[in-house]
């Protein structure tokens, strides 16, 4: 329904739709549940867990969005876990992850040579194992996905001063269907997942799927259960959208 005028109880959400209030009540919440599903996590994928700790935190950021909490967490500057608007858990080790090993970023020079010698432990076969492993311990049914030969299967290349360029311990897949997708890239120096980034209907951070559950959510920010949220259009003058309750 498009409106004209806020009225009392309606709440304008930002164009990202984030609920412009926090509460410490949603900030434990957001932390508790990142930070256990972030163990849960590194232990199925054999994760360094010393690092998986709370004196570990070196970075933590929740927002509260219509559709959940859009939160990140950072451990030992290294592990970066995120979820977005309570969609599924990404993951990144920033140590061994694709931007490290970016021919455009002059600081990482370094770390670029390094690669360049070091021995690959993998095989694109074992990588792909390890890849797969990674989707199914998540909980990621595959078969029920429709995930069969990834659509991407690539060992990334670097490049040396002569033109000339080498293979790197580096792979990255890619499967996706009609129910969704999923990347994940696998190192040759870890023999491990290095960055992990699924949308599908599994392996959710949070779902605010009913009404009851949307309420104590809604109540978890310091807002009435009945309230009204509103996004502002882009018309001269400001008409506003209503949106349900959840989406």
């Amino acid at each position: 329904m498009i409106i004209t005028n806020l009225l009392a109880g309606m709440v304008v959400l930002s164009q990202g739709y984030e609920i412009p209030t926090n509460t410490p009540v949603f900030q434990e919440y957001a932390f508790h549940s990142i930070f256990t599903n972030a163990q849960t996590l590194g232990r199925k994928w054999n994760l360094d867990e010393n690092l998986i700790a709370i004196n570990e935190v070196t970075h933590f950021e929740a927002t509260a969005t219509i559709s959940g909490a859009l939160v990140s967490i950072i451990f030992d500057d290294r592990y970066v876990f995120g979820s977005n608007g309570g969609d599924c858990i990404g993951f990144t080790d920033r140590n061994y992850d694709s931007y490290m090993i970016s021919p455009y970023v002059a600081t990482n020079a370094d770390v670029i040579r390094e690669w360049l010698l070091a021995t690959n432990t993998l095989t694109m076969a074992k990588a792909r194992t390890i890849a797969e492993a990674a989707i199914k311990a998540a909980g990621i049914p595959m078969n029920k996905m429709q995930f069969g030969a990834p659509q991407k299967a690539e060992q990334l290349k670097g490049w040396l001063n002569r033109g000339d360029f080498k293979w790197l311990p580096y792979y990255t897949f890619h499967w996706e269907s009609d129910l969704g997708h999923c990347y994940v890239d696998v190192s040759g120096l870890t023999t491990n997942v290095v960055r992990f980034d699924y949308g599908g209907p599994y392996m959710r951070f949070e779902t605010l799927t009913n009404s009851q559950v949307f309420d104590g959510y809604i109540q978890m920010l310091g807002l009435p259960t009945n309230t009204v949220f509103v996004k502002r259009m882009f018309t001269r003058p400001p008409q506003y959208e209503t949106l349900p309750p959840w989406r």
